[in-house]
């Protein structure tokens, strides 16, 4: 039930967003504005540890952002993004390097309210598709690009006419994914990020300007006889702080200390300890061959367990 009230939220999104690209010709005019919107951002990637194969090796990590997109004066949006999340495996038999990488790439279509204010909030949608990886520097346990789906909250606030402030809470539901390793293992999850942005208006339109922003010339504006006595004033500060007029007694130059640096040779090892060395390493190979091989068999027993509790009858 959930899950179809979650579709029917996503294809209701583009469905407006498809109404307002067919009308968009008259309503984008003159004395209207279509903006560009690029930025990056970074945040938190929180999964839901529900899967009996990932909850104890995978929690949630950071996570980063680039998008792209346009906003139109009405206050809808089409925005692509790519992220990009990786976190070491938590279990300790994960043989050394073992980590889980997943990689976004989405398409949103969001509303945004109170476009006439610097501070805007906004829910939106959208669909993408995941690259997952998770593999140690031997060996690959899943690889798998899956379709997915997305809902999300956020809050612009503008700093200026062109520069923008953005946190958002996005719920990601990717589709399951198998491998010899796992056996439908679900990566969604739920993210949180701050971003920054840069808006700029396209050819043709006007740039959106926030009545924060908007109101900073008329504050700084000055009178001719204000505007000269600001400038006798900063004249006046120049030359008292002037390098020429200070004191060198006091103050010295940065570069003229002179530095002498005893530079040893380190010591060579003798053959006692190369021995040493090299015995150690060829140790820790095997160690690490064990530890890898425990950490698969952990694996196949993990994907036996889900199968079983799946279907307990073995049929």
């Amino acid at each position: 039930m959930r899950e179809q009230m979650i579709n029917k939220f996503i294809l209701t999104a583009f469905l407006i967003a498809a109404l307002f690209s067919a009308a968009a010709g008259p309503s984008l005019a003159a004395d209207t504005y279509l903006n560009m919107i690029g930025g990056v951002g970074a945040g938190y990637y929180y999964l839901y540890p529900k899967d009996l194969q990932i909850q104890d090796f995978y929690k949630g990590g950071i996570f980063y952002r680039a998008f792209l997109g346009v906003r139109a004066e009405s206050g809808f949006s089409a925005t692509g993004d790519i992220g990009y999340y990786s976190e070491g495996n938590r279990s300790p038999l994960a043989p050394y390097g073992t980590a889980l990488t997943i990689i976004p790439i989405t398409a949103s279509v969001a509303y945004h309210f109170f476009r006439e204010s610097s501070i805007s909030p906004y829910l939106g949608g959208g669909i993408g598709v995941y690259n997952i990886n998770e593999s140690d520097p031997d060996l690959t346990y899943i690889r798998a690009t899956k379709f997915g789906k997305h809902i999300f909250a956020g809050l612009d606030l503008y700093i200026d006419k062109g520069t923008v402030l953005n946190a958002e809470l996005r719920q990601t539901f990717i589709d399951p994914a198998s491998s010899n390793f796992y056996y439908q293992a679900s990566f969604g999850g739920l993210t949180a990020t701050v971003n920054i942005a840069m808006e700029w208006p396209l050819s043709g339109g006007r740039a959106y300007e926030p009545p924060a922003a908007s109101a900073v010339p008329q504050a700084a504006s000055f009178s001719d006889n204000e505007y000269n006595a600001i400038m006798n004033h900063m004249d006046a500060i120049d030359s008292y702080y002037y390098p020429r007029v200070w004191d060198r007694t006091i103050y010295q130059p940065w570069n003229t200390p002179n530095y002498y640096i005893n530079i040893a040779p380190p010591p060579q090892p003798t053959q006692q300890q190369l021995d040493e060395q090299k015995a150690k390493a060829e140790q820790d190979k095997l160690d690490q061959q064990k530890k890898q091989q425990d950490y698969i068999n952990q694996k196949l027993q993990l994907r036996q367990e889900k199968k079983e509790l799946v279907n307990p009858a073995g049929r």
